[in-house]
């Protein structure tokens, strides 16, 4: 696993971190990364409610791996 995300991050060189205080605008946020075509992003666990932040995310997410968008 450690392997995966070394070579992920030493292929897309950017990780974009979402964390924010509105649950709806950190969802939006990380979605719109996604659609800009961001591979790795990080929802910080000490945003607003951030594990259902990370489930809606990943069940938006159509073709992702489960964690992954």
């Amino acid at each position: 696993m450690v392997n995966d995300i070394t070579a992920e991050l030493r292929r897309h060189r950017l990780v974009a971190i979402v964390r924010g205080r509105d649950r709806a605008a950190s969802v939006r946020t990380a979605l719109a990364l996604a659609d800009e075509g961001i591979s790795l992003i990080e929802v910080s666990l000490s945003g607003a409610d951030a594990l259902r932040v990370i489930e809606e995310v990943a069940g938006a997410a159509s073709g992702s791996a489960p964690g992954r968008c």
